[in-house]
């Protein structure tokens, strides 16, 4: 047996040796927030060329020869596949259901190169009121108007002000929904209810009163 036999031997316990690696990193990490598993993809390792570019005596085209030298690991990928959800009753616990990443910066403004993406959304509030990773780094987003629409400009530090009250703003709509029941009776009444708010943003509740008066015909009455 040459050397070389026994080199390409090595070469293939090695690149299984960094698969069992990868895998046991997946196995240590199953437990770890949004951990995506990775992936040893080999490529065979061609060197000698044992024949080289011929022709027959008829004219075919001999292809060329080559003895492999073995395996090596060509790429460890990561798979960004969606994971379940789950519900740990934290508010800050937050998760993204599709693609995309948190960002997370050391310092507001920041520049784009020392910012982080993450998938993992465990996050806290620090003692200054912002939004922060497990290891500190502050989450950024865009700031949104009281109108909903996103400034998508500079991104900035999530923060929350305990203290923070906005303009209070009165109901202008409601929705409802609900199904009355087809076999009620003349005198039959039930109620649904809902919260509306004034403009000094007091709470009022509003119970709406089905009654039936003959069959298939209901008589809607509101009170504050």
């Amino acid at each position: 047996m040459s050397l070389q036999s026994l080199s390409i031997g090595v070469s293939g316990l090695r690149s299984h040796q960094t698969r069992l690696d990868t895998v046991s990193n997946n196995i240590a990490n199953s437990s770890t927030t949004a951990f995506k598993r990775q992936r040893a993809a080999f490529s065979e390792e061609l060197g000698q060329a044992i024949l080289g570019v011929g022709r027959t005596a008829g004219g075919s085209n001999i292809n060329p020869s080559k003895v492999g030298r073995g395996v090596s690991v060509a790429s460890i990928d990561r798979n960004f596949s969606q994971g379940s959800l789950n519900d740990t009753g934290i508010k800050t616990d937050l998760a993204l259901n599709g693609d995309g990443f948190f960002v997370a910066s050391p310092k507001s403004g920041a520049a784009s190169d020392q910012r982080r993406l993450t998938r993992a959304g465990n996050f806290t509030f620090n003692q200054n009121g912002e939004l922060v990773t497990a290891n500190g780094l502050n989450v950024q987003g865009w700031e949104v108007g009281e109108d909903g629409t996103a400034n998508t400009g500079e991104l900035k530090n999530v923060q929350f002000d305990p203290n923070a009250q906005s303009a209070a703003k009165a109901t202008t709509e409601a929705q409802v929904g609900g199904n009355l029941s087809a076999d009620a009776e003349a005198g039959d009444t039930s109620e649904i209810s809902s919260v509306v708010y004034d403009e000094q943003g007091k709470a009022h509740n509003v119970v709406i009163n089905f009654e039936n008066t003959v069959a298939a015909q209901q008589v809607v009455s509101l009170s504050v």
